[in-house]
């Protein structure tokens, strides 16, 4: 979790994006449920709410993810 919250200070990255940066193959489904925990504890949302399945979709760090790193 700390490790996508520190990816996620300096700029939004999208699902694809912080799987590459975490140098895995793919958007796998541990790291899918990972993300998705993230968003529902407040440490991350959306850059594009009005849309959440958009091809666009990056996630950002909020206040609340900010206090636990």
């Amino acid at each position: 979790m700390l490790k996508i919250l520190t990816l996620l200070k300096d700029s939004p990255l999208s699902g694809a994006e912080i799987s590459k940066k975490m140098e895995r193959t793919g958007r796998t489904g541990s790291l899918r449920k990972l993300i998705y925990k993230l968003l529902e504890l407040g440490y991350i949302e959306l850059t594009n709410p009005e849309k959440p399945k958009s091809k666009n979709q990056k996630y950002r760090i909020t206040e609340k993810g900010i206090t636990i790193i």
